[in-house]
């Protein structure tokens, strides 16, 4: 089933129902839809729901639909709640080992470069 934030219900009580069909919602933007993603989890919604941003393309919708659907599929027991999505500060931890990794790379290009060059002009 294919929402709109605003059409999609803000309570629990058809979440049950929900929960036997994949559900799409597109957001307003990527923060709405990252905002309506924790309070689905926090509110403990059952079944599939993706939250997509715009603006969406006819990929990027089929591209929703197709893992809304994959999840769905994969579900075996649709009226238990999802595990929660990975923590921030574990995405923030690896982008941080992701920049010191990138730093120490440019550092030691950056050397061996300076060593090499020093080299050449003795």
């Amino acid at each position: 089933m294919l929402w709109t934030q605003d059409a999609l219900p803000a309570t629990t009580q058809y979440t049950d129902s929900l929960a036997l069909i994949p559900n799409a919602v597109i957001c307003q933007d990527a923060l709405v839809a990252y905002k309506r993603t924790m309070d689905s989890y926090a509110a403990g919604w059952k079944g599939v729901f993706e939250f997509v941003s715009q603006p969406i393309g006819p990929r990027k919708l089929a591209k929703t639909l197709s893992l809304a659907y994959s999840r769905w599929i994969a579900d075996e027991e649709p009226h238990a709640t999802p595990p929660p999505p990975p923590a921030v500060a574990h995405q923030r931890s690896l982008d941080t080992r992701r920049l010191v990794s990138i730093r120490a790379i440019r550092f030691l290009h950056h050397r061996t470069w300076t060593t090499l060059a020093a080299q050449g002009q003795s």
